[in-house]
């Protein structure tokens, strides 16, 4: 099965808020992609009712929830919830402001942790959980890992530690700790007990790294069922940054200001929504290593770079030609700024129609960049250097050859033009073309 993505703007509350929630109760979708348009911040809490609200079965009468259960062992206070967890005010400043301020260890092992570089594993790192911030913490195998020094010895801070690996044990958590020096002088090692930590078999394979500790999980229920209300938790979501026709260009140095300014907001959606990435588009003229720079130094470890035709659309955009049309310009802003890579196959094809290749082998070959995510519509004319985002099934592309590229339980968000205004039934026929190719 895939993760089915639903593309909407953050402008566009007023036209599809209550249909999302009707189809994403009823499984048509898996998570929102939410295209941020500069200077909408005024609707994020509206989005952000999706993300926290407990979405009940439809047989309770579409009841929705915002009240939330305080964590095991901490009381109601000042707290907030996000899909995952709850969490206090204080513990998220502090998140925000350790992000900004890694610790050379932290900055090693998350350059090993980010974009599931090891086992597939999710990681986030400074992440807000009652009213502590852990380190690097894995949702999907309810795993925290610490990062110590040699202060932790100390009397008063082991006792601390102690406290607050109880907190979290009773939460689910299995809390793994490790000292900075181990990650300087023995990185290997260190990763290779992170993946033991995770097995079922307590002992590990391998001997634990000197100077690492382990604390041991409590079997109790995980966090996302202490929220009030049945069913499914809120929508998650992915963000996808404004481009060109906002004023975003990456490729050009006289916008790094307005680029900087745009990314802050979308920034504030992405933290805000818990979003698992950002895409970025990698502009228009200018030089792809500018695009690998300026992403570079926004330092956002959610980011993925999307591949474009090789010419824009004309009218809006110019007919200008468009940065990030090929493998070696989607490689070289991968590598600089260690982001990953979402394969939009319409655009592949145009650029292919406008190098005069192959069109499915074009797609086929970006499949050696691995990418964290696909972009799928259906294409008017199959020859055409242009996009045309019509519904699936109802243009010239061959499914059977896409779907044998896209691996099972792969992000697929289906960028389908909206027909109406009123409803979500041409996005639910899109999802109902795909059920004959999707992997049981």
């Amino acid at each position: 099965m895939y993760k089915r993505g639903l593309k909407l703007w953050s402008c566009n509350t007023d036209f599809y808020y209550e249909e999302a929630k009707k189809l994403y109760n009823q499984g048509i979708f898996d998570y929102i992609e939410l295209y941020v348009v500069p200077e909408t911040l005024e609707t994020l809490p509206k989005w952000k009712e999706l993300r926290t609200l407990s979405i009940c079965d439809k047989e309770q009468g579409e009841r929705y929830s915002q009240t939330p259960s305080p964590l095991v062992g901490e009381g109601w206070g000042e707290g907030y919830k996000k899909a995952t967890h709850f969490y206090t005010k204080q513990a998220l400043e502090y998140s925000k402001e350790l992000r900004k301020n890694q610790t050379d260890a932290e900055k090693i092992l998350w350059y090993y942790l980010r974009n599931r570089q090891l086992n597939n594993m999710k990681f986030r790192r400074q992440e807000a959980i009652g009213s502590y911030v852990a380190d690097f913490v894995c949702y999907e195998n309810k795993l925290i890992i610490e990062l110590d020094g040699g202060g932790h010895i100390e009397p008063k801070q082991a006792e601390h530690d102690n406290k607050r690996d109880a907190f979290l044990n009773k939460n689910g958590f299995k809390v793994i700790r490790i000292y900075n020096t181990e990650v300087y002088k023995n990185i290997e090692g260190v990763l290779e007990y992170i993946l033991n930590s995770v097995k079922v078999d307590p002992s590990p394979l391998t001997p634990l790294p000197q100077g690492a500790r382990e604390t041991a999980c409590i079997d109790t229920p995980d966090l996302t069922t202490l929220s009030q209300g049945a069913g499914k938790t809120g929508i998650p979501f992915i963000i996808h940054n404004a481009h060109f026709a906002q004023g975003f260009n990456l490729a050009k140095q006289e916008k790094t200001e307005r680029n900087r300014e745009i990314y802050e907001q979308t920034k504030q959606f992405a933290d805000e929504l818990n979003a698992e990435y950002i895409i970025f588009h990698g502009g228009i003229d200018g030089d792809i290593r500018e695009t690998a720079i300026q992403l570079a130094l926004f330092n956002e470890p959610r980011a993925i770079i999307e591949n474009k035709p090789f010419v824009a659309l004309p009218g809006t955009m110019g007919g200008k030609f468009c940065r990030g049309y090929n493998i070696d310009e989607i490689k070289l802003v991968m590598d600089t700024a260690g982001c990953g890579f979402c394969l939009d196959f319409g655009h592949a094809i145009c650029a292919a129609n406008s190098l005069k290749l192959d069109v499915y082998k074009y797609c086929n070959d970006f499949l050696q960049l691995k990418p964290n995510m696909y972009h799928l519509t259906d294409l008017k004319d199959i020859t055409s250097p242009y996009d045309s985002h019509l519904h699936l099934g109802t243009g010239q592309l061959d499914f059977n050859k896409i779907f044998t590229m896209i691996p099972n339980n792969s992000y697929i968000t289906f960028e389908t033009i909206k027909s109406s205004k009123e409803n979500l039934d041409d996005f639910a026929q899109d999802m109902k073309f795909i059920n004959n190719y999707e992997i049981s």
